[in-house]
């Protein structure tokens, strides 16, 4: 790990995701919507990068730091996750969140496309950027390797 996810906030996810019935998938299809996608079976050098949607805050808004809703859509999710871990990337600049570590909750939404969302009560610092990814490659039980988009989440956050 380098020098820049020295600030790792853990994420524990609170219900798992629906799982996939096999170890090969359709190769990754996206209707540029984020709607539809299957998932082929990535390695640790060539892992495949989820489908996201409905990512809020959106990229480059601004936000009061105050009751902030973090929240995506994980579409067609192929396995069961219980964790996840967060980096803050070089860009970010708003300090740790409060609550630390972050608790997200899943639902489930239309098919197997799942909701992940938490409220960030407030960041250490503002005037700031947030600037978060999803730290490491994600595999499944059949060893098919997996990673988020990077950055998750990337917003602007003002004083209250």
């Amino acid at each position: 790990m380098s020098t820049r996810s020295a600030l790792v906030t853990s994420l524990v996810l609170s219900l798992g995701i629906l799982g996939c019935g096999g170890n090969s998938r359709p190769t990754t299809a996206d209707d540029g919507h984020g709607h539809g996608a299957s998932y082929a079976c990535g390695t640790e050098k060539d892992p495949v990068t989820f489908v996201l949607k409905d990512i809020a805050p959106a990229a480059s808004t601004t936000v009061a730091n105050q009751s902030i809703l973090e929240q995506f859509t994980l579409v067609d999710s192929p396995f069961l996750f219980s964790t996840l871990t967060f980096d803050l990337l070089p860009a970010h600049t708003a300090g740790t969140s409060s609550p630390n570590p972050l608790g997200f909750t899943l639902r489930q939404a239309e098919g197997n496309d799942v909701v992940c969302s938490t409220t960030v009560d407030s960041w250490s610092m503002a005037p700031s950027h947030v600037e978060v990814g999803v730290y490491g490659i994600l595999e499944n039980d059949n060893g098919c390797a997996f990673v988020f988009p990077s950055p998750l989440f990337s917003y602007d956050v003002t004083s209250p």
